[in-house]
Parts: C-alpha cells; structure tokens; sequence
C-alpha cells in the first residue's frame, strides 16, 4: 500500500523493491513450472526497468546538480553584478562630491577675484577723482591769473605804474 501513497520517486522505489521480494519467493515457493519461467521473465524486466530507474535516477541526480551549480553561478554573477553596481554608485557619488568640492573652490575663487576687481576699480576711481579734484583746483588757481580780464588788470597796474617813474 505504501507504493501507491508515496509521493516521491525514491520512496517509489524502495518499496516497489521491496513488494518484488515476497512476490518472488512465493512464485518460487509455491509456483508451476511455468510461473517460474514467468517469474524469471519477470525477474529480468525487473532489472530492465531497475537500470533504467537507476539511469533516470542519475540522470535526475546529474541534471539537479547542473541545476544546483548554474544556479550558484547564477547568484555569483548577481552578487558581482551588484558589487560591481555598487562600487559604480560610490564611484559617481565620489566624483560627483569631488565635482561639487572643485565647483565651490571655482566660485571662492571667483568671488574673491571679482572682490578684488571691485576694489582695485574703486581704488582706480577714488584716485582718477582726486586726480580730477587736483587738476580742477589746480586749473581753477591758474586760470585765473592766465585769464584775460586778470591780465587785462595786471598790465593796466604795470603802465600805472612804469608811467609815474
């Protein structure tokens, strides 16, 4: 009853093997002539269809342990395709870091060149506007003694006073 209620192959197997064992000492014991011819047909189908289980058998074994090692190969490869995936990520993360450190010290840089454009410009100003304010005075002082009214006055002074002598 247990060969009917088995549910893998193996547990099939061994208990189909063992219904043969009394099966065939009864046919032995008890049997005709031609029941032993029977039972030794019988017999050689057995081992017939026993090496082609066994064969089915290794073969099963054979395909679950490709099965098993494709499989681990499978997983390896995943394991390094992540690895891979991973350090490609830090990869990036660090170049992109690296990119924003290179882009903030870029704009230090300018700042502080455009600070001193700034302040080189004021300071160019300041002094054009002294410059300005000195040449402005200093035309105011000599425009007026080289104005004409001015020298209009300082020759009337000088015939003023060269006639009285």
């Amino acid at each position: 009853m247990g060969v009917f209620t088995v549910l893998d192959l193996v547990g099939f197997y061994i208990l189909f093997e063992g219904i043969l064992v009394p099966m065939f000492l009864i046919i032995g014991i008890w049997g005709s002539r031609e029941e032993k011819v029977q039972k030794e047909k019988l017999l050689r189908e057995k081992l017939q269809k026993e090496k082609l289980l066994r064969e089915r058998l290794q073969k099963e074994k054979l395909l679950r342990e490709r099965l098993q090692k494709e499989k681990l190969q499978r997983e390896r490869q995943l394991k390094e395709k992540l690895q891979r995936e991973r350090q490609l990520k830090e990869r990036l993360q660090k170049e992109k870091l690296q990119r924003e450190r290179q882009l903030k010290e870029r704009l230090q840089k300018e700042q502080l060149a455009e600070k001193l454009l700034v302040e080189r410009l004021q300071k160019r100003h300041q002094y054009a506007e002294e410059e300005r304010k000195k040449r402005r005075k200093s035309l105011e002082a000599n425009s007026f003694v080289t104005t004409p009214w001015y020298i209009e006055q300082v020759q009337g002074l000088a015939r003023f006073f060269l006639s009285k002598d």
